[in-house]
């Protein structure tokens, strides 16, 4: 068994036991070593492992948890004697990204350019505005029938982070809700159907890539209305844990991020007074 096999086994049997994770983390590790597994592991074997980590989890957020990960591994191993002690896991660094919004007035424009064309166009941009989707990909793509759930008024998303998937129930106002009810009726779809079709979310992204953009501007993504949801919800006091499950956060310091909305609103206070 090579080093970091032996280092992986280890934080297996004693520092990730108890861990609710410690699946994902055999699974992440696996992966490295399945990629790349010295004989002799030196600080260069250690540098080339974290390089490799960037290029297979490219979420830069994703890549620095990963590789803690792997810095916890190696420092198991090291504890009990299966590598040189002086070897250092440096983790990525993560740019702290400022979630900028979209303005509620600038929103309405946007919706009214989607109004001009299909309901089924319309629907899919008041999901994903209205629910706080990841853009117009896989969230939309994945959707199917049996994830709306009326009696609940909820609509089950399912996402892939590091390489699992992790659904989240969101809830549903009675326009989002008539709307997915007219649209599973009318286009006829069964338990297992797709809610949209790849092509239609390649119309959206169409719309908004040329009628949009030259209505609204050049400079907004699609993500943005994500950022406009959550912070919309923080400043009418959703509670942030609550936030946290409905944009299916893992982490809740990736919730916090949103929370530079409320300095701002403290700033605005300060205005006023």
């Amino acid at each position: 068994m090579k080093p970091l096999e032996k280092a992986l086994q280890l934080a297996v049997e004693t520092k990730w036991r108890r861990s609710d994770h410690q699946c994902s983390m055999h699974s992440q590790m696996t992966k490295i070593l399945g990629k790349f597994n010295p004989s002799v592991v030196d600080q260069r074997a250690i540098d080339d492992c974290v390089l490799l980590i960037q290029r297979l989890w490219q979420n830069p957020t994703t890549a620095r948890r990963v590789a803690n990960v792997f810095k916890s591994m190696v420092r198991t191993g090291q504890r009990y004697g299966e590598l040189d002690s002086q070897l250092f896991v440096d983790p990525p660094r993560v740019q702290v990204l400022r979630r900028d919004i979209i303005p509620e007035d600038q929103i309405k424009q946007i919706r009214s350019i989607y109004e001009r064309h299909d309901a089924t166009l319309l629907l899919m941009f008041d999901l994903v505005s209205g629910l706080g989707l990841r853009g117009f990909g896989s969230e939309l793509l994945q959707l199917r029938r049996r994830d709306l759930d009326t009696s609940r008024g909820t609509l089950t998303v399912s996402a892939k982070k590091g390489g699992y998937e992790i659904k989240r129930k969101c809830p549903l106002n009675l326009h989002l809700s008539t709307a997915l009810i007219h649209h599973i009726d009318f286009n006829h779809l069964t338990k297992d159907d797709h809610l949209f079709l790849p092509r239609e979310v390649s119309n959206l992204r169409t719309v908004w890539n040329t009628a949009g953009r030259q209505e609204i501007g050049s400079d907004l993504t699609p993500y943005q209305l994500r950022h406009s949801y959550a912070t919309k919800l923080l400043r009418n006091g959703v509670p942030i844990h609550v936030v946290q499950r409905v944009l299916g956060h893992t982490n809740i310091q990736t919730t916090m991020q949103y929370a530079h909305v409320m300095d701002e609103d403290l700033e605005k206070v300060k205005e006023v007074i």
